[in-house]
């Protein structure tokens, strides 16, 4: 009896091990098929843009700069397509930059550094009107110095960067100057 015992914990022995052998291998299998299933799910439905949970409709307070400016780093934070800018930002739209949007035809309508061209002429945000409102700037005891500085600042960057006559000088310069 002692041996039928024996051959049959031996038997148990090999089976557990063979379970076990068994087990690692559906394991493996389970992980690879996971991995196949979630690359075949990426590459067939991409992310799609949501531009509603990032972007609020533009309003007539807006500044015309600073909203495309923010979109532009919500565009490029979310990883959106370049080429899908132009139609991701126009239901967020309003008032001349809107009009702006409806006046140009579907080609110029989608590309965005044309909308963008447009929308900024539109509102005035050409050279000679950045220039302008540069050499009109001027200091108001009345307001917080910082908050004017970095106005006037942003204004001289936005003049200069325009400006290819005067790559040359740098934003700084042009601030402490005037």
């Amino acid at each position: 009896m002692e041996p039928l015992i024996k051959q049959l914990k031996k038997g148990h022995a090999a089976q557990l091990e063979h379970n076990q052998a068994l087990m690692e291998e559906q394991r493996q299998q389970t992980t690879l098929l996971r991995m196949e299933v979630a690359r075949l799910s990426a590459t067939a439905n991409p992310r799609q843009p949501n531009p509603s949970a990032f972007i609020v409709k533009m309003t007539a307070e807006d500044d015309v700069e600073t909203y495309l400016n923010t979109f532009e780093r919500t565009a490029t934070r979310e990883r959106w397509a370049p080429g899908q800018w132009a139609g991701l930002i126009a239901p967020f739209l309003s008032g001349a930059a809107q009009h702006t949007y409806q006046d140009l035809d579907e080609v110029q309508a989608a590309d965005y550094p044309v909308l963008k061209r447009g929308i900024m002429r539109r509102a005035g945000h050409s050279l000679i009107g950045q220039a302008q409102k540069f050499h009109n700037w001027t200091f108001d005891a009345t307001l917080r110095p910082r908050a004017q500085m970095h106005d006037l600042i942003r204004l001289t960057k936005s003049w200069m960067t325009d400006n290819e006559s005067m790559s040359d000088c740098t934003n700084a310069q042009g601030t402490i100057c005037h």
